[in-house]
């Protein structure tokens, strides 16, 4: 089976443009690379991208973008939509107002089976969960869901619909996993444990049985933890140590497999993806493709299909 790798970089200089593009890794030595999108100035998806690609049934991809054509730090947030067609791939802005005072949505989008997106703002200590989803009209309405003291990392979705992540108390400085789930009409906050980690953690992968994955990046190394309430309280173990740090951009796949970049040119370490398996309770890992240019590679989480393409 031939693997795609569908990425989306940036590029980190002012004259430089955003692409979103498909990989097919023939063989190490030989890449295949088809450019869906090119983020420019003019364009009304945004300029470029900033944040890792969601998909819906039907094959359009969902991102957040960094409007500059103000030219004003810190950028507006914008969430975009790329949709295949007949004549190649559009884009179009969803929403871009400064709801949450520096633009719209922000992190790393979820998506639930109707469409519907999710995301973080922050804005003067606090964070916004807010929901964006489309009006029936051919637009799309924003909706904060809650409000929250302190930095909230962007959540995932579970089949309930139920929001999970990672959050960071600056004041005792301990990482923190939270739920945030719809009772009564209103969505409630619930604290589910402290994380045994000191550094901020990436955003949590999901899988069908309700278990959330994460990794953990600290001096001494990367790690893959599990969070779950199998024993009726919620613990974070760790499951597998990287063998290169830092390790980013964690994805699961429909066989349950994990995915992660590994290395980010460190040390003159060419960047790798890593997959990593559990059988019978011991989880492994191997490296099934390096880049073959230095410091290039996803520094944010990848999209996997049904069949295990990246």
């Amino acid at each position: 089976m031939k693997r795609s790798l569908l990425l989306s970089f940036v590029a980190l200089c002012l004259c430089a443009r955003g692409v979103a593009f498909a990989q097919q890794p023939r063989s190490q030595s030989a890449v295949q690379e088809t450019i869906l999108f090119d983020f420019s100035l003019d364009n009304p998806a945004g300029v470029f991208p900033n944040s890792s690609l969601v998909i819906d049934g039907a094959g359009n991809l969902y991102g957040i973008g960094c409007d500059w054509v103000s030219y004003r730090l810190p950028c507006e947030s914008i969430v975009f939509e790329l949709s295949p067609g007949a004549e190649g791939w559009t884009g179009q802005q969803l929403c871009n107002a400064g709801e949450y005072g520096y633009g719209c949505l922000g992190g790393i989008l979820a998506i639930d089976q109707n469409g519907n997106l999710y995301g973080v703002g922050q804005q003067g200590g606090l964070t916004y969960i807010g929901e964006l989803s489309p009006n029936g009209q051919g637009g799309w309405t924003l909706t904060t869901l809650a409000t929250l003291t302190g930095y909230f990392d962007s959540p995932v979705i579970d089949p309930s619909g139920a929001l999970y992540g990672t959050a960071y108390n600056t004041k005792t400085q301990t990482e923190f996993a939270y739920q945030i789930v719809q009772q009564n009409g209103q969505w409630i906050e619930n604290v589910l444990c402290t994380l045994p980690y000191a550094n901020f953690s990436e955003v949590l992968v999901t899988d069908q049985i309700g278990n959330f994955y994460g990794i953990e990046t600290t001096s001494t190394g990367s790690v893959l933890f599990d969070l779950s309430d199998a024993t009726g309280t919620w613990t974070a173990t760790t499951v597998y140590t990287f063998p290169k740090s830092p390790a980013l951009g964690l994805t699961r796949d429909a066989a349950g497999n994990f995915y992660a970049g590994i290395g980010t040119g460190r040390d003159g370490l060419k960047e790798s993806i890593i997959q990593v398996v559990q059988n019978q309770g011991v989880w492994t890992g191997s490296i099934i493709y390096t880049f073959p240019s230095w410091n290039v590679g996803p520094i944010l989480p990848m999209i996997a299909d049904a069949v295990g393409n990246l």
